[in-house]
């Protein structure tokens, strides 16, 4: 199945399939790279200057918009190597433009109490059961300019571990760790200057809906007493929880609003941070036409509705406003596909069932000339043949006794009576009769001959249908 692929400024798109990735410049091809899929792995992200970037067990890579490259690991990160003074990996996300990349390191607390341990011989200070110390890092892709913007120490006797996510530029970051208590801590951190700007705390299981906008609003799903929430804390503090079904996934944090989708039922949600339903539409009529897509929202507010269908990628350009109008045109060309699909099958019903008769015909015809054969052949084998003139006359038989001597001079058209039919399967039916008789022994070859020439000649007189 191919999986679509956005930027954040809906600049390139990407449509990945087994062996390749095809890269899009608004809705012109631009560049396909052939790749091998287990060692690039997941496509992380997709910069606004179509850099590919991909996260594997290999590594994490970047691939450039460029023709017959090789993909680049990153150096940034090449020294997490999961020792204790290395440390090991855990979270990692690319700025919106592909230039710079932050990530998490995690080091033992107590390096000295790390070393004595290898020193007793145990095996490994990863098995350490101790507090960890939890960095967060923004690096150059070559590792240059690195620069430890946030750490803090987890006890993991306390706390149940961390998550956290960026805002696409990296001017903000949220770090949210969760407690053994079942209560969590949400820090927003301004990455430039290095500065804690509010905490807050809440209760509840942490659902896997995160965003973080531009302009410091925190967005995070949170699942309690059977219903889910996606809160939303700006930067002035100001708290709002939107109710979403639990088949939905937040595609969009707006200024003002929150876009929710649903794959199960393929429905289009939209609200605001009071909670109130602003818009509500089926995509369904898309996937009835057989066409993949992907919602991307562009910073200028706008939608791009990505779509792909039979090899081929496409971009409409469309607001929440204008969306319901371009749903019912999806939905009148479905019903024009399907007025066409019945139609092109009720042809194929009606040409099969006169193809069915005209052959049934024929075979019925076939059988009434085989069982006529078989009658002759029977009273031949008996040799109870009668005289010719003994013989009764078949209503289609000629009149031999009316008809002249035969033709001793001059064309036989001339001199043969004129003999008609009603059409040329009539006509054809004559024939063949004529033929049986005369392999029956009931005509001589003479008469045989006179018989055929007239028949031969109505047949050519009648018009073709």
């Amino acid at each position: 199945m191919t999986k679509l692929y956005c930027s954040q400024n809906s600049e390139f798109f990407a449509a990945r399939e087994p062996g390749r990735l095809h890269l899009y410049k608004q809705s012109f091809r631009d560049i396909t790279h052939v790749m091998n899929d287990k060692m690039a792995g997941d496509l992380i992200h997709l910069a606004n200057n179509g850099d590919s970037f991909f996260r594997s067990s290999d590594g994490l890579f970047r691939l450039r918009r460029e023709k017959n490259v090789r993909a680049e690991r990153c150096k940034a990160v090449r020294d997490l190597d999961g020792s204790p003074e290395g440390g090991t990996l855990q979270g990692f996300y690319v700025q919106d433009d592909g230039e710079r990349v932050a990530f998490e390191q995690v080091l033992p607390a107590q390096k000295f109490s790390s070393k004595l341990r290898r020193f007793l011989g145990k095996k490994s200070s990863q098995a350490d059961v101790g507090p960890r110390l939890h960095r967060f890092i923004l690096s150059q892709w070559s590792g240059r300019g690195a620069t430890c913007y946030y750490e803090t120490i987890v006890d993991p006797r306390t706390s149940a571990g961390l998550f956290w996510w960026a805002s696409p530029e990296f001017g903000y970051l949220a770090i949210l760790e969760r407690r053994r208590d079942g209560n969590s801590i949400l820090r927003l951190i301004d990455v430039e200057t290095r500065t804690l700007i509010s905490e807050l705390a809440l209760s509840g299981r942490l659902a896997r809906d995160r965003f973080l906008t531009s302009r410091g609003s925190v967005g995070f799903g949170l699942e309690r007493d059977g219903s889910r929430v996606f809160v939303i804390w700006t930067y002035e503090e100001k708290r709002f929880g939107v109710s979403y079904p639990k088949d939905s996934r937040v595609i969009h944090l707006g200024k003002d609003l929150v876009v929710f989708q649903s794959r199960k039922n393929e429905t289009l949600l939209v609200k605001n941070y009071e909670n109130q339903l602003l818009l509500e539409v089926s995509l369904k009529c898309l996937t009835d036409l057989g066409v993949q897509y992907k919602m991307s929202f562009n910073p200028r507010g706008s939608l791009d509705l990505v779509t792909h269908s039979n090899g081929e990628l496409r971009i409409h350009y469309t607001d929440l406003e204008s969306l319901p109008i371009d749903v019912r045109r999806w939905e009148l060309l479905k019903e024009r596909q399907q007025a066409q699909s019945l139609e092109f099958q009720s042809e194929r019903i009606v040409e099969s069932y006169e193809e069915n008769r005209e052959l049934s015909e024929h075979r019925e015809r076939r059988a009434e000339l085989g069982a006529e054969i078989t009658e002759l052949q029977a009273v031949r084998a008996s040799g109870d043949v009668p005289s010719v003139a003994e013989r009764p006359q078949r209503p289609e038989a000629l009149d031999m006794e009316s008809m002249s001597s035969p033709v001793d001079s001059g064309p036989a058209s001339e001199q043969l009576p004129e003999i008609g039919f009603a059409d040329r399967q009539e006509a054809e039916e004559a024939l063949e009769r004529l033929r049986m008789r005369y392999i029956a022994g009931e005509l001589t070859r003479e008469d045989y001959y006179n018989e055929k020439t007239l028949i031969e000649r109505a047949f050519k007189a009648l018009p073709e249908v």
